[in-house]
Protein backbone atom coordinates (compact mmCIF):
# COMPACT_ATOMS: atom_id res chain seq x y z
CA UNK A 1 0.00 0.00 0.00
CA UNK A 2 2.79 2.57 1.05
CA UNK A 3 4.18 1.65 -2.28
CA UNK A 4 1.12 2.63 -4.38
CA UNK A 5 1.13 5.46 -2.46
CA UNK A 6 4.10 6.46 -3.17
CA UNK A 7 3.18 5.76 -6.98
CA UNK A 8 0.48 8.33 -7.00
CA UNK A 9 2.36 10.91 -5.38
CA UNK A 10 4.86 11.15 -7.91
CA UNK A 11 2.66 10.71 -10.41
CA UNK A 12 0.82 13.48 -9.14
CA UNK A 13 4.12 15.64 -8.56
CA UNK A 14 5.26 14.69 -12.10
CA UNK A 15 1.61 16.37 -13.70
CA UNK A 16 2.37 18.94 -11.56
CA UNK A 17 5.30 20.00 -12.93
CA UNK A 18 4.02 19.08 -16.33
CA UNK A 19 1.38 21.83 -16.15
CA UNK A 20 3.68 24.16 -14.11
CA UNK A 21 6.36 23.95 -17.39
CA UNK A 22 3.30 24.50 -19.84
CA UNK A 23 1.74 27.57 -18.21
CA UNK A 24 5.63 29.32 -18.46
CA UNK A 25 5.63 28.44 -21.99
CA UNK A 26 1.83 29.94 -22.97
CA UNK A 27 2.82 32.83 -20.92
CA UNK A 28 6.31 33.31 -22.67
CA UNK A 29 4.74 33.31 -25.75
CA UNK A 30 1.93 35.40 -24.52
CA UNK A 31 5.00 38.35 -23.37
CA UNK A 32 6.73 37.86 -26.69
CA UNK A 33 3.12 38.61 -28.72
CA UNK A 34 1.90 41.65 -26.87
CA UNK A 35 5.27 43.10 -26.69
CA UNK A 36 7.12 44.96 -29.14
CA UNK A 37 10.47 43.79 -29.48
CA UNK A 38 13.69 44.41 -31.48
CA UNK A 39 13.53 41.15 -34.20
CA UNK A 40 17.36 40.92 -33.78
CA UNK A 41 17.01 40.56 -29.91
CA UNK A 42 18.77 37.20 -30.27
CA UNK A 43 21.74 38.68 -32.10
CA UNK A 44 21.45 36.36 -35.11
CA UNK A 45 22.40 36.86 -38.15
CA UNK A 46 22.25 35.26 -41.59
CA UNK A 47 25.01 37.63 -43.01
CA UNK A 48 27.64 39.77 -41.39
CA UNK A 49 30.00 41.86 -43.79
CA UNK A 50 32.51 43.90 -43.61
CA UNK A 51 33.14 45.66 -47.03
CA UNK A 52 30.54 47.82 -49.42
CA UNK A 53 31.25 44.69 -51.88
CA UNK A 54 29.98 41.71 -49.11
CA UNK A 55 27.43 44.78 -48.67
CA UNK A 56 25.80 44.52 -52.01
CA UNK A 57 26.35 41.31 -52.99
CA UNK A 58 24.31 40.03 -49.79
CA UNK A 59 21.58 42.06 -50.85
CA UNK A 60 21.81 40.78 -54.43
CA UNK A 61 21.98 36.96 -53.60
CA UNK A 62 18.73 37.33 -51.87
CA UNK A 63 16.35 35.15 -53.56
CA UNK A 64 13.63 34.74 -51.29
CA UNK A 65 10.73 36.85 -50.14
CA UNK A 66 11.61 36.09 -46.29
CA UNK A 67 13.10 38.29 -43.72
CA UNK A 68 16.97 38.58 -44.54
CA UNK A 69 19.35 39.79 -41.89
CA UNK A 70 22.68 41.39 -42.66
CA UNK A 71 25.02 42.55 -39.50
CA UNK A 72 27.79 44.97 -39.93
CA UNK A 73 31.15 44.16 -38.94
CA UNK A 74 32.50 47.74 -39.24
CA UNK A 75 31.66 51.19 -40.70
CA UNK A 76 31.20 51.10 -44.25
CA UNK A 77 31.06 53.48 -46.71
CA UNK A 78 28.98 53.55 -49.99
CA UNK A 79 31.92 54.87 -52.34
CA UNK A 80 29.54 54.67 -55.97
CA UNK A 81 25.71 54.83 -55.76
CA UNK A 82 23.07 54.84 -53.51
CA UNK A 83 22.12 50.90 -51.54
CA UNK A 84 19.47 50.23 -53.35
CA UNK A 85 16.84 47.46 -51.91
CA UNK A 86 15.01 45.93 -54.67
CA UNK A 87 11.07 44.80 -55.20
CA UNK A 88 10.31 41.13 -53.47
CA UNK A 89 12.89 41.44 -50.94
CA UNK A 90 13.10 41.87 -47.32
CA UNK A 91 16.30 43.25 -45.72
CA UNK A 92 16.96 43.29 -42.40
CA UNK A 93 19.76 45.82 -41.60
CA UNK A 94 21.75 45.88 -38.29
CA UNK A 95 25.34 46.16 -36.93
CA UNK A 96 27.34 43.50 -34.51
CA UNK A 97 28.62 46.88 -32.54
CA UNK A 98 28.22 45.81 -28.65
CA UNK A 99 27.72 49.48 -27.38
CA UNK A 100 26.39 52.36 -30.12
CA UNK A 101 25.96 51.41 -33.83
CA UNK A 102 28.52 50.82 -36.73
CA UNK A 103 27.49 53.56 -39.82
CA UNK A 104 26.58 53.05 -43.39
CA UNK A 105 27.94 56.20 -45.33
CA UNK A 106 26.94 57.07 -48.00
CA UNK A 107 28.83 59.97 -50.45
CA UNK A 108 27.08 60.15 -53.69
CA UNK A 109 25.52 63.36 -55.35
CA UNK A 110 24.95 64.40 -58.27
CA UNK A 111 24.94 68.26 -59.93
CA UNK A 112 21.99 69.31 -62.30
CA UNK A 113 23.37 70.34 -65.82
CA UNK A 114 20.83 72.73 -66.15
CA UNK A 115 20.97 74.67 -62.86
CA UNK A 116 23.73 75.77 -60.62
CA UNK A 117 22.23 73.32 -57.33
CA UNK A 118 23.62 69.94 -55.95
CA UNK A 119 21.70 67.23 -54.79
CA UNK A 120 22.98 64.07 -52.54
CA UNK A 121 22.07 60.85 -53.83
CA UNK A 122 20.05 58.92 -51.15
CA UNK A 123 22.39 56.26 -49.07
CA UNK A 124 19.51 53.80 -49.27
CA UNK A 125 16.31 53.60 -51.46
CA UNK A 126 13.85 51.44 -50.91
CA UNK A 127 12.12 50.43 -53.98
CA UNK A 128 8.41 49.50 -54.68
CA UNK A 129 7.50 46.52 -53.26
CA UNK A 130 10.82 46.22 -51.23
CA UNK A 131 11.33 46.21 -47.63
CA UNK A 132 13.92 47.32 -45.00
CA UNK A 133 14.30 46.97 -41.65
CA UNK A 134 16.78 48.87 -39.42
CA UNK A 135 17.85 48.15 -35.73
CA UNK A 136 21.26 49.39 -34.01
CA UNK A 137 22.62 51.05 -37.11
CA UNK A 138 23.55 54.47 -37.86
CA UNK A 139 22.94 55.68 -41.63
CA UNK A 140 24.43 58.94 -42.40
CA UNK A 141 25.79 60.88 -45.48
CA UNK A 142 28.62 63.10 -45.93
CA UNK A 143 27.61 65.61 -48.56
CA UNK A 144 26.31 69.14 -47.55
CA UNK A 145 23.74 69.77 -50.58
CA UNK A 146 20.46 71.42 -49.92
CA UNK A 147 18.63 68.78 -51.95
CA UNK A 148 18.11 65.09 -51.22
CA UNK A 149 17.28 62.90 -48.16
CA UNK A 150 19.57 60.06 -46.41
CA UNK A 151 16.84 57.69 -47.06
CA UNK A 152 14.44 57.23 -49.56
CA UNK A 153 10.94 55.25 -49.70
CA UNK A 154 9.62 54.72 -53.32
CA UNK A 155 5.91 54.25 -53.74
CA UNK A 156 5.16 51.07 -52.21
CA UNK A 157 7.97 50.24 -50.79
CA UNK A 158 8.23 49.96 -46.96
CA UNK A 159 10.47 50.78 -44.09
CA UNK A 160 10.44 49.88 -40.65
CA UNK A 161 12.55 51.63 -37.46
CA UNK A 162 12.88 49.75 -34.91
CA UNK A 163 15.91 51.37 -32.97
CA UNK A 164 19.54 53.29 -34.68
CA UNK A 165 19.55 56.54 -35.86
CA UNK A 166 19.29 58.54 -39.03
CA UNK A 167 21.26 61.82 -39.02
CA UNK A 168 23.55 63.46 -41.41
CA UNK A 169 23.72 67.44 -43.16
CA UNK A 170 21.00 66.94 -45.45
CA UNK A 171 17.47 65.70 -45.37
CA UNK A 172 16.21 62.19 -42.86
CA UNK A 173 13.54 60.04 -44.40
CA UNK A 174 11.94 60.79 -47.82
CA UNK A 175 9.18 58.47 -47.59
CA UNK A 176 6.55 57.85 -50.58
CA UNK A 177 5.52 54.38 -49.29
CA UNK A 178 5.24 53.00 -45.76
CA UNK A 179 7.06 54.03 -42.86
CA UNK A 180 6.55 52.62 -39.59
CA UNK A 181 8.64 53.92 -36.57
CA UNK A 182 8.68 52.24 -32.82
CA UNK A 183 12.14 53.45 -31.92
CA UNK A 184 15.19 55.04 -33.02
CA UNK A 185 16.21 58.73 -33.69
CA UNK A 186 16.08 60.96 -36.45
CA UNK A 187 18.08 64.02 -35.70
CA UNK A 188 20.22 66.61 -36.46
CA UNK A 189 19.43 66.54 -40.41
CA UNK A 190 18.57 70.05 -42.50
CA UNK A 191 16.71 69.68 -45.86
CA UNK A 192 14.35 73.15 -47.73
CA UNK A 193 11.18 70.85 -46.52
CA UNK A 194 10.93 68.26 -44.18
CA UNK A 195 14.21 68.35 -42.39
CA UNK A 196 13.43 64.95 -40.35
CA UNK A 197 10.62 63.39 -42.50
CA UNK A 198 8.79 64.06 -45.40
CA UNK A 199 5.96 62.23 -46.02
CA UNK A 200 3.83 61.46 -48.98
CA UNK A 201 2.79 58.09 -48.41
CA UNK A 202 2.00 56.48 -44.83
CA UNK A 203 3.90 57.43 -41.81
CA UNK A 204 3.07 55.93 -38.34
CA UNK A 205 4.88 57.20 -35.43
CA UNK A 206 4.50 54.83 -32.52
CA UNK A 207 7.77 55.77 -30.48
CA UNK A 208 11.11 57.11 -30.83
CA UNK A 209 12.27 60.24 -31.33
CA UNK A 210 12.47 63.20 -34.34
CA UNK A 211 14.92 65.71 -32.81
CA UNK A 212 17.10 68.74 -33.56
CA UNK A 213 16.11 68.81 -37.40
CA UNK A 214 15.95 71.97 -39.55
CA UNK A 215 14.00 72.87 -42.44
CA UNK A 216 14.56 76.42 -44.60
CA UNK A 217 11.11 76.56 -45.36
CA UNK A 218 8.26 74.19 -43.76
CA UNK A 219 8.45 71.26 -41.38
CA UNK A 220 11.08 71.13 -39.14
CA UNK A 221 10.57 67.65 -37.92
CA UNK A 222 8.29 66.70 -40.15
CA UNK A 223 6.33 67.97 -43.58
CA UNK A 224 3.47 65.99 -44.64
CA UNK A 225 2.69 66.44 -47.98
CA UNK A 226 -0.93 66.72 -49.53
CA UNK A 227 -2.35 63.41 -49.72
CA UNK A 228 0.05 62.27 -46.89
CA UNK A 229 -1.09 60.58 -43.94
CA UNK A 230 0.78 60.84 -40.85
CA UNK A 231 -0.68 59.12 -37.31
CA UNK A 232 1.02 59.68 -34.07
CA UNK A 233 0.60 57.88 -31.34
CA UNK A 234 3.68 57.84 -29.10
CA UNK A 235 7.65 59.26 -29.21
CA UNK A 236 8.50 62.59 -28.94
CA UNK A 237 9.29 65.34 -31.53
CA UNK A 238 11.04 68.02 -30.11
CA UNK A 239 13.70 70.74 -30.45
CA UNK A 240 13.24 71.16 -34.42
CA UNK A 241 12.98 74.83 -36.44
CA UNK A 242 11.83 76.22 -39.67
CA UNK A 243 9.66 79.07 -40.90
CA UNK A 244 6.49 77.51 -40.44
CA UNK A 245 5.44 73.94 -38.62
CA UNK A 246 8.64 74.27 -36.01
CA UNK A 247 7.84 70.53 -34.89
CA UNK A 248 5.16 69.45 -38.03
CA UNK A 249 3.65 71.01 -40.65
CA UNK A 250 0.21 69.45 -42.21
CA UNK A 251 -0.28 70.27 -46.39
CA UNK A 252 -3.49 69.16 -47.55
CA UNK A 253 -3.76 65.82 -46.47
CA UNK A 254 -4.89 64.79 -42.48
CA UNK A 255 -3.16 64.40 -39.22
CA UNK A 256 -4.51 62.29 -36.88
CA UNK A 257 -2.79 61.33 -33.42
CA UNK A 258 -4.38 58.48 -31.61
CA UNK A 259 -3.50 54.72 -33.36
CA UNK A 260 -3.39 51.73 -31.79
CA UNK A 261 -0.83 48.97 -32.82
CA UNK A 262 -2.07 45.94 -34.20
CA UNK A 263 1.55 43.67 -33.47
CA UNK A 264 1.02 42.42 -37.12
CA UNK A 265 3.29 44.33 -39.87
CA UNK A 266 1.32 42.72 -42.46
CA UNK A 267 -2.13 43.69 -41.61
CA UNK A 268 -1.11 47.33 -40.69
CA UNK A 269 0.29 47.46 -44.09
CA UNK A 270 -1.68 45.12 -46.56
CA UNK A 271 -5.21 46.93 -45.07
CA UNK A 272 -4.46 50.77 -45.94
CA UNK A 273 -5.04 52.90 -48.14
CA UNK A 274 -1.66 54.80 -48.61
CA UNK A 275 -3.61 57.61 -51.06
CA UNK A 276 -6.06 58.57 -48.38
CA UNK A 277 -4.69 61.74 -46.97
CA UNK A 278 -4.88 62.25 -43.16
CA UNK A 279 -3.16 63.66 -39.91
CA UNK A 280 -4.20 62.43 -36.76
CA UNK A 281 -2.70 62.65 -33.54
CA UNK A 282 -3.41 60.52 -30.43
CA UNK A 283 -0.35 60.38 -28.20
CA UNK A 284 3.14 61.36 -27.75
CA UNK A 285 4.82 64.66 -27.43
CA UNK A 286 5.14 67.58 -29.52
CA UNK A 287 7.04 70.05 -27.98
CA UNK A 288 10.42 72.62 -27.39
CA UNK A 289 10.13 73.83 -31.36
CA UNK A 290 10.31 76.85 -32.73
CA UNK A 291 8.71 78.62 -35.90
CA UNK A 292 7.64 82.16 -37.01
CA UNK A 293 4.18 80.87 -37.39
CA UNK A 294 3.12 77.12 -35.19
CA UNK A 295 5.70 76.33 -33.26
CA UNK A 296 4.36 73.35 -32.59
CA UNK A 297 2.19 72.18 -35.71
CA UNK A 298 1.27 74.49 -38.77
CA UNK A 299 -1.82 72.56 -40.55
CA UNK A 300 -2.87 73.72 -43.50
CA UNK A 301 -4.86 70.32 -43.79
CA UNK A 302 -7.05 68.63 -41.73
CA UNK A 303 -5.54 67.80 -38.03
CA UNK A 304 -7.48 65.63 -35.74
CA UNK A 305 -6.04 65.84 -32.15
CA UNK A 306 -7.76 63.27 -29.56
CA UNK A 307 -4.74 63.12 -27.25
CA UNK A 308 -1.51 63.69 -27.13
CA UNK A 309 0.81 66.78 -25.70
CA UNK A 310 1.89 69.75 -27.72
CA UNK A 311 3.72 71.92 -25.01
CA UNK A 312 6.21 74.36 -24.41
CA UNK A 313 6.83 75.47 -27.88
CA UNK A 314 7.28 79.03 -29.63
CA UNK A 315 5.56 80.63 -32.29
CA UNK A 316 7.28 84.08 -33.00
CA UNK A 317 4.07 85.21 -34.53
CA UNK A 318 1.28 83.23 -34.55
CA UNK A 319 0.38 80.01 -32.93
CA UNK A 320 2.56 78.62 -30.45
CA UNK A 321 1.05 75.46 -29.82
CA UNK A 322 -0.97 75.42 -33.30
CA UNK A 323 -1.27 77.47 -36.17
CA UNK A 324 -4.57 76.60 -37.89
CA UNK A 325 -4.32 77.74 -41.77
CA UNK A 326 -2.47 79.10 -44.51
CA UNK A 327 -1.88 82.50 -46.29
CA UNK A 328 -2.43 81.16 -49.39
CA UNK A 329 -6.18 80.60 -50.67
CA UNK A 330 -5.27 77.11 -51.97
CA UNK A 331 -5.18 75.61 -48.27
CA UNK A 332 -7.65 75.80 -45.53
CA UNK A 333 -7.25 74.57 -42.44
CA UNK A 334 -9.48 72.50 -40.56
CA UNK A 335 -8.23 71.66 -36.18
CA UNK A 336 -10.59 69.27 -34.64
CA UNK A 337 -9.20 69.06 -30.96
CA UNK A 338 -11.31 66.14 -28.55
CA UNK A 339 -8.48 64.87 -26.45
CA UNK A 340 -5.04 65.74 -25.43
CA UNK A 341 -3.32 68.91 -23.50
CA UNK A 342 -2.08 72.10 -25.27
CA UNK A 343 0.54 74.04 -22.75
CA UNK A 344 2.93 76.22 -22.03
CA UNK A 345 3.04 77.66 -25.45
CA UNK A 346 4.41 81.19 -26.26
CA UNK A 347 3.40 83.46 -29.76
CA UNK A 348 2.47 86.73 -30.48
CA UNK A 349 -1.07 85.87 -30.57
CA UNK A 350 -2.35 82.78 -30.08
CA UNK A 351 -0.16 81.67 -27.74
CA UNK A 352 -2.15 78.08 -27.53
CA UNK A 353 -4.06 78.12 -31.07
CA UNK A 354 -4.08 80.94 -33.76
CA UNK A 355 -7.48 80.30 -36.13
CA UNK A 356 -6.67 81.71 -39.30
CA UNK A 357 -8.66 83.86 -41.98
CA UNK A 358 -11.18 80.85 -44.02
CA UNK A 359 -9.73 77.89 -41.44
CA UNK A 360 -11.92 76.53 -38.67
CA UNK A 361 -11.21 75.53 -35.38
CA UNK A 362 -13.11 72.95 -33.00
CA UNK A 363 -12.64 72.27 -29.39
CA UNK A 364 -14.78 69.75 -27.60
CA UNK A 365 -14.62 66.70 -25.26
CA UNK A 366 -11.77 66.70 -22.92
CA UNK A 367 -9.84 68.75 -25.12
CA UNK A 368 -6.96 70.59 -22.74
CA UNK A 369 -5.67 74.64 -23.16
CA UNK A 370 -3.67 76.10 -20.49
CA UNK A 371 -0.75 77.93 -19.11
CA UNK A 372 -0.09 79.68 -22.59
CA UNK A 373 1.25 83.09 -23.35
CA UNK A 374 0.72 85.41 -26.20
CA UNK A 375 2.32 88.93 -25.96
CA UNK A 376 -0.59 90.63 -27.25
CA UNK A 377 -3.98 88.99 -28.25
CA UNK A 378 -5.57 85.11 -27.45
CA UNK A 379 -3.19 83.69 -24.72
CA UNK A 380 -5.43 80.55 -25.31
CA UNK A 381 -7.06 80.61 -28.61
CA UNK A 382 -6.67 83.95 -31.13
CA UNK A 383 -9.30 83.41 -33.47
CA UNK A 384 -9.63 85.33 -37.47
CA UNK A 385 -12.16 82.91 -38.33
CA UNK A 386 -14.97 80.57 -36.88
CA UNK A 387 -14.62 78.97 -33.79
CA UNK A 388 -16.94 76.37 -32.22
CA UNK A 389 -16.43 75.59 -28.64
CA UNK A 390 -18.87 72.53 -26.84
CA UNK A 391 -16.36 71.47 -24.95
CA UNK A 392 -12.89 71.09 -23.17
CA UNK A 393 -11.77 73.41 -21.52
CA UNK A 394 -9.89 76.72 -21.87
CA UNK A 395 -7.51 78.15 -18.49
CA UNK A 396 -4.86 79.85 -16.68
CA UNK A 397 -3.58 81.36 -20.25
CA UNK A 398 -2.21 84.90 -20.04
CA UNK A 399 -2.09 87.93 -22.67
CA UNK A 400 -2.59 91.26 -23.16
CA UNK A 401 -5.96 91.57 -24.45
CA UNK A 402 -8.26 88.21 -24.17
CA UNK A 403 -6.33 86.05 -22.02
CA UNK A 404 -8.98 82.89 -22.66
CA UNK A 405 -9.79 83.68 -26.08
CA UNK A 406 -8.85 86.66 -28.18
CA UNK A 407 -12.28 86.97 -31.34
CA UNK A 408 -10.33 89.20 -33.84
CA UNK A 409 -12.64 88.28 -36.73
CA UNK A 410 -15.20 85.49 -37.26
CA UNK A 411 -17.45 83.94 -34.83
CA UNK A 412 -16.90 82.67 -31.47
CA UNK A 413 -19.95 79.78 -30.73
CA UNK A 414 -20.08 78.60 -27.09
CA UNK A 415 -22.29 76.24 -26.43
CA UNK A 416 -19.83 73.95 -23.86
CA UNK A 417 -17.11 73.70 -21.57
CA UNK A 418 -15.29 76.14 -19.79
CA UNK A 419 -12.89 79.53 -19.79
CA UNK A 420 -11.78 80.60 -16.85
CA UNK A 421 -8.58 82.05 -14.81
CA UNK A 422 -6.92 83.51 -17.57
CA UNK A 423 -5.29 86.37 -17.29
CA UNK A 424 -5.36 89.53 -19.29
CA UNK A 425 -5.12 93.14 -19.26
CA UNK A 426 -8.02 93.86 -21.38
CA UNK A 427 -10.52 91.33 -20.20
CA UNK A 428 -9.36 88.06 -18.78
CA UNK A 429 -11.21 85.56 -20.63
CA UNK A 430 -13.31 86.29 -23.71
CA UNK A 431 -12.19 89.80 -25.86
CA UNK A 432 -14.50 90.80 -28.64
CA UNK A 433 -12.64 92.92 -31.26
CA UNK A 434 -14.20 93.05 -34.64
CA UNK A 435 -15.50 89.47 -34.63
CA UNK A 436 -18.98 88.05 -32.94
CA UNK A 437 -19.27 85.96 -29.81
CA UNK A 438 -22.37 83.91 -29.58
CA UNK A 439 -22.77 81.96 -26.66
CA UNK A 440 -25.68 79.65 -25.60
CA UNK A 441 -23.73 76.97 -23.08
CA UNK A 442 -20.64 76.81 -21.24
CA UNK A 443 -19.15 78.55 -18.17
CA UNK A 444 -16.98 82.04 -18.01
CA UNK A 445 -15.27 82.77 -14.60
CA UNK A 446 -15.14 86.70 -16.15
CA UNK A 447 -15.75 89.49 -18.00
CA UNK A 448 -16.88 90.21 -21.43
CA UNK A 449 -15.17 92.57 -23.37
CA UNK A 450 -13.76 94.51 -26.57
CA UNK A 451 -14.36 97.71 -28.20
CA UNK A 452 -17.90 97.23 -27.81
CA UNK A 453 -17.31 97.72 -24.09
CA UNK A 454 -14.62 100.64 -24.59
CA UNK A 455 -17.43 102.41 -26.44
CA UNK A 456 -20.06 102.69 -24.11
CA UNK A 457 -17.71 103.42 -21.44
CA UNK A 458 -16.92 106.08 -23.33
CA UNK A 459 -20.08 107.30 -24.34
CA UNK A 460 -21.06 107.12 -20.76
CA UNK A 461 -18.01 109.43 -19.81
CA UNK A 462 -19.03 111.91 -22.36
CA UNK A 463 -22.85 112.13 -21.49
CA UNK A 464 -21.94 112.63 -17.84
CA UNK A 465 -19.36 115.52 -18.74
CA UNK A 466 -21.79 117.05 -21.21
CA UNK A 467 -24.67 116.92 -18.07
CA UNK A 468 -22.17 118.01 -15.78
CA UNK A 469 -21.06 121.11 -18.40
CA UNK A 470 -24.91 121.93 -18.91
CA UNK A 471 -25.76 121.76 -15.97
CA UNK A 472 -22.51 124.68 -14.54
CA UNK A 473 -23.59 126.44 -17.55
CA UNK A 474 -27.20 127.05 -16.51
CA UNK A 475 -26.20 128.09 -13.23
CA UNK A 476 -24.11 130.48 -14.76
CA UNK A 477 -26.70 131.76 -17.01
CA UNK A 478 -29.00 131.68 -14.20
CA UNK A 479 -26.59 133.44 -11.93
CA UNK A 480 -26.33 136.59 -14.66
CA UNK A 481 -29.87 136.87 -15.23
CA UNK A 482 -29.96 137.19 -11.51
CA UNK A 483 -27.65 139.86 -11.01
CA UNK A 484 -29.14 141.58 -14.21
CA UNK A 485 -32.37 142.11 -12.47
CA UNK A 486 -30.88 142.86 -9.03
CA UNK A 487 -28.91 145.90 -10.99
CA UNK A 488 -31.77 146.93 -12.85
Amino acid sequence: MPALHRLLYNRKTLIFVVLLFMATLVFSCFVVTFNVISPFASGTSDKNVSTETELREAINNVSTKKAYTIALNNDITLTDSTLNIPANKHIRLTSNKAEGHYKLIGTAHWQSPVMVVESSVSTITVNGDGILELDDICITHTHNASLGYVVSVNENGQLIMHKGLISSNIGGIYNGGIFLMHNGEISGNTAINGGGVFNRGVFRMFGGEIAGNSAGNNGGGVYNEAGGTFEMSGGKIFGNTAATGGGIINYGGVIFIDYTFTGTYTKEISGYDQHEGSFTLSGGVIAGNTAWRGGGVGNCGVFIMNGGVISDNTGIGSGGGVDNGCASSSFVGNFEMSGGEIYGNTAEKGGGVYNFFNSLFSLTGSGVISGNTAKWGGGGVCIDNDFDMSGGVISDNTAQMGGGVYVGNGVFKLSGGKISGNVASSSNDVYVGNGVFEQTGGKISGNVAGYLGVIVVTVCIVIVCLFLYFKKRKKKVLSEITSNIKCS
